[in-house]
């Protein structure tokens, strides 16, 4: 971003007296040009940023900058699934900006199961039996994206785990 000066006698000298860039930004002394990439922590970065002309003539902006922290994708504990029962398990993503959009990047759910774009969700009865290997993707509201690989076993409807019952 540049912060332009008008009116003034140049030379200029951009600086900031008070507050901090975020870790990862500087800004060009001569051209009041704040550019980099944040290296963290996320957060609100407040500062000012203050032109000086050759007459010492100034001029200060207070100033904001957001840093989201990276986005990533987690599988969280996906149990595996059985045949002709109904699965269900949410994909959990972090950081970025919303909205996110979740999509199959390599591979294949198996069928009877499919994703919710919106959510992460995977849900449905899956009807057929093996190892399925995909990649899951989000991608965020500026187009930063994390994939992760995953395989997903749906076993004989036989091992699905007894349901659990409470005598009262």
């Amino acid at each position: 971003h540049a912060f332009p000066a008008t009116g003034d006698t140049p030379p200029d000298v951009f600086d900031i007296p008070s507050g901090a860039l975020p870790a990862g930004i500087t800004i060009a002394a001569a051209t009041g040009v704040v550019s980099g990439t944040p290296t963290g922590p996320a957060g609100l970065a407040t500062f000012a940023v203050r032109v000086t002309d050759s007459l010492a003539g100034t001029a200060t902006v207070n100033c904001t900058i957001l840093v989201n922290g990276a986005l990533t994708l987690t599988t969280g504990n996906a149990p595996n699934g059985y045949l002709n029962l109904p699965y269900s398990h949410q994909w959990a993503a972090v950081g970025g900006s919303l909205p996110y959009a979740f999509q199959i990047q390599s591979g294949a759910l198996p069928n009877g199961l499919s994703l919710n774009t919106s959510t992460g969700v995977i849900s449905g009865v899956p009807l057929v039996l093996g190892l399925f290997n995909f990649t899951i993707r989000v991608t965020d509201a500026i187009g930063t994206t994390a994939d992760v690989a995953f395989g997903l076993w749906i076993r004989p409807t036989a091992e699905a785990p007894a349901p659990s019952s409470t005598i009262g």
